[in-house]
C-alpha cells in the first residue's frame, strides 16, 4: 500500500428509514452541528444515529430493552452525556466525509470493554450485533480501522481529562467520596512473547549481525540502482527497476531493525547502570527488542519472568477507581501522581496500601499533603500471627524498639544498640554484646554484632506501626482488601485484562485507562441495580422515567460546540 494512502471502506449503519418516530410520525433528520471557523460560517456534519428510530419486533429498541430489563445502556448514556465533548469536536475537520460522533464512538468502546471485548475487530462486530450497543451508538457501524484511529487521535484526552470527567460523574452517581482510598498495583504482561527477551551479550551480537546485513543490503541497492540507470528502456531495464525497488524496501527494513536493536540496547544499558548504582547484580537483566519499554520482571507466581508493565489504582470504599496509571516496573513511583489526581475529586484523608508502599518516598508524599498513610512493614499487621514467609537469617528491623531518651535501640533480647556513626542519609546503631546471645543465629552473622540504620522516615514508620497495632487502626486497614482487590479481579476476570494488546508505554497507558473508564461505568450500573432504583416493583415506571429523561438528554448530544478560530492542525476524520 502506498505510504500515506487512506483506507476507504463503505460505511455501514442500521437502517432506520421508514420507521416510526418517537411520537408516531417520521422523525426529521438531526441538523448538522455548525460553528464559525476562521471567521467563516461553516458546518461540521457528524455521522450519528438516533436510537429512537431503531425498531425491533414492531417496537422501538428502547422499549424492547426496557421490557427485557436491560438498563445498562441507559445508565451509560446518561453518564456519557455529562461529559465535555469539546476537546473531541475541536479535533474534527469540516472537510471530507463526516466523522462519527465522538460520544457514539466512546460509547461503543467502553461498552465493548465492559463485556470483555478488547479487540478492534471485536468492537466492529459488537456494533453490528448487540442491541444495547446499537442503542448506545444510534446504530453506527464503524470499521475496526476507524475505531483504532479514533483512539489514537484522542489518546491524550481519553487518558486524562475524560477519565477524570467520568470518575466525577460516577462518584456523584454512587454518592461516594475520596476520603479513604485503597491503593495497590499489579503486574500485567506486555504484548510480546517472553522467549524474545535478550540479555546484554545476545543483544549486542544481534545488533552487530543486523548492521552487517544492512551493509549487504545497501550494496545490493547501489548495484541495482546503477543497473537501472545504465540500461535502456527494455524488459531487462524494467526488471532492474523492480529489483531496485525491492532492494530499497529491504534496505528500509534492515535499517529499522538496526534502529530497534540500538534503542533496546541503550535502554538496557540504562537499566544495568541504575541497578549497578544500587549495588545489585545486573547480569541477569534482559530486554525485548519489540517492546523495550516493558521490563522483564517476575509475575504473580514469583517464578515466571516476562516483559510486563505495572498498573496502579486508587479506589474508594464504593470500589470506584478515582485514579490510575501505568509504570514499566515501579508501583511507588506513581503514588504522587495518583494522590494528586484523587485530590482533584475531593479531600483525601487516609490511604491504605500494602507493605510495598511502606517506603520513604511514599511517606514523604503523604506527609506533604497531610494524608494518613497506613501500610504495614510485612504482610501481616503488628501483633497478628505470622502468615508469610520471612527470612531465617535476620530478625527484621521492626522488632527493634527505638528509645528517644537515650537515642538507642532495644533489641528483642533486651540489649541496647548505641549510636555509632551518622551520615547525611542515616544514623548507624550497634555495639550490643551479641556473641553469647541466644538469638544471634536468627539475628546476624556478623562478628561485630547486629547493626541498625535509622533513616529520616523511620519516626513516621514507627508512628504508623503503632497506629496499625491499635484496634481502630487494624479495623480501618482491614477495609483495604475489599476496596482495591475486587478492582483488579474485575479488570482481569470480567474485562479480560490479562495481557496488554498494545505496545509502548503510551499505548499501554491508553489501554489501561480505557479499562478503568469502562470499569467505573460498570460500577455505576451495578450500584444502580443494587439500589433497587431501576428494579423491583417500580421497574416499568422507573425505566419509563429514565427513557423520558434520556430523550431530553439526547439534545445535549447535539450542542453547538465551542467556537474555534481556525481549524486544528492535524484534524482527522474519524
Amino acid at each position: 500500500m502506498t505510504p500515506g494512502r487512506r483506507i476507504r471502506r463503505p460505511q455501514a449503519r442500521i437502517d432506520t428509514s421508514g420507521q416510526l418516530g418517537l411520537f408516531g410520525g417520521a422523525d426529521a433528520a438531526a441538523p448538522p452541528l455548525s460553528k464559525p471557523l476562521g471567521g467563516v460560517e461553516r458546518a461540521i456534519r457528524l455521522t450519528e444515529g438516533d436510537p429512537r428510530r431503531i425498531m425491533i419486533g414492531g417496537k422501538r429498541l428502547d422499549e424492547h430493552l426496557k421490557e427485557m430489563g436491560i438498563i445498562w445502556p441507559f445508565v451509560l448514556a446518561r453518564l456519557l452525556t455529562e461529559q465535555d465533548w469539546a476537546p473531541y469536536l475541536a479535533r474534527l475537520s469540516p472537510n471530507g466525509r463526516p466523522p462519527y460522533a465522538p460520544w457514539a464512538m466512546v460509547g461503543l468502546v467502553v461498552s465493548g470493554i465492559i463485556k470483555g471485548v478488547n479487540t478492534l475487530r471485536g468492537l466492529e462486530e459488537l456494533a453490528r450485533s448487540n442491541l444495547g450497543v446499537m442503542w448506545m451508538t444510534g446504530g453506527i457501524c464503524p470499521d475496526h480501522s476507524v475505531i483504532g484511529r479514533f483512539l489514537l487521535l484522542h489518546a491524550e484526552t481519553l487518558t486524562d481529562g475524560f477519565f477524570a470527567g467520568v470518575t466525577a460523574s460516577v462518584l456523584k452517581a454512587t454518592g461516594s467520596d475520596t476520603e479513604m482510598l485503597g491503593m495497590d498495583g499489579t503486574v500485567i504482561a506486555a504484548a510480546v512473547a517472553r522467549a524474545g527477551a535478550l540479555k546484554a551479550e545476545a543483544l549486542a551480537a544481534a545488533r552487530k549481525e543486523a548492521e552487517a546485513e544492512a551493509k549487504v543490503v545497501q550494496a545490493k541497492v547501489a548495484k541495482a540502482t546503477q543497473a537501472e540507470a545504465a540500461g535502456p528502456k527494455t524488459a531487462e531495464a524494467e526488471a532492474a527497476k523492480t529489483e531496485a525497488t525491492q532492494a530499497e524496501a529491504a534496505e528500509a527494513k534492515a535499517a529499522a531493525k538496526v534502529e530497534k536493536l540500538a534503542t533496546a540496547q541503550a535502554m538496557l544499558n540504562e537499566r544495568i547502570a541504575a541497578r549497578t548504582a544500587k549495588g545489585k547484580d545486573a547480569k541477569g537483566l534482559s530486554i525485548h527488542p519489540d517492546e523495550p519499554e516493558a521490563v522483564v520482571q517476575p509475575q504473580k507466581d514469583k517464578k515466571t519472568f516476562t516483559p510486563s508493565y505495572k498498573p496502579l489504582v486508587a479506589a474508594n470504599a464504593a470500589r470506584v477507581a478515582v485514579a490510575g496509571d501505568v509504570h514499566p516496573s515501579s508501583e511507588t513511583a506513581l503514588v504522587e501522581r495518583l494522590v494528586d489526581r484523587a485530590r482533584a475529586h475531593g479531600r483525601v484523608k487516609t490511604v491504605l496500601a500494602d507493605a510495598s508502599f511502606n517506603a520513604a518516598g511514599v511517606i514523604e508524599v503523604a506527609a506533604a499533603r497531610d494524608i494518613e498513610l497506613l501500610a504495614p512493614e510485612g504482610r501481616t499487621l503488628p501483633g497478628e500471627e505470622e502468615t508469610h514467609k520471612r527470612s531465617d537469617k535476620q530478625i527484621p528491623k521492626g522488632e527493634f524498639r527505638y528509645e528517644a531518651e537515650s537515642d538507642s535501640y532495644r533489641c528483642p533480647a533486651g540489649q541496647s544498640l548505641r549510636r555509632l556513626a551518622a551520615t547525611s542519609e542515616y544514623t548507624l546503631y550497634g555495639g550490643a554484646p551479641c556473641a553469647d546471645c541466644p538469638l544471634k543465629a536468627r539475628c546476624t552473622a556478623s562478628a561485630s554484632g547486629r547493626q541498625i540504620k535509622r533513616y529520616p522516615c523511620d519516626p513516621a514508620k514507627e508512628a504508623m506501626r503503632a497506629t496499625l497495632a491499635s484496634p481502630d487502626g487494624r479495623a480501618r486497614y482491614n477495609k483495604r482488601a475489599g476496596m482495591i482487590e475486587p478492582v483488579f479481579a474485575h479488570l482481569k476476570e470480567n474485562q479480560g485484562l490479562r495481557r496488554f494488546r498494545r505496545r509502548g508505554l503510551a499505548k499501554v497507558r491508553l489501554e489501561f485507562m480505557l479499562h478503568l473508564i469502562a470499569y467505573n461505568l460498570s460500577r455505576a450500573v451495578a450500584l444502580a441495580r443494587a439500589s433497587g432504583a431501576l428494579f423491583g416493583r417500580g421497574l416499568a415506571a422507573a425505566l419509563s422515567r429514565l427513557a423520558a429523561s434520556l430523550c431530553a438528554l439526547l439534545a445535549r448530544l447535539r450542542p453547538v460546540p465551542p467556537t474555534l478560530s481556525t481549524p486544528t492542525p492535524g484534524a482527522a476524520h474519524v
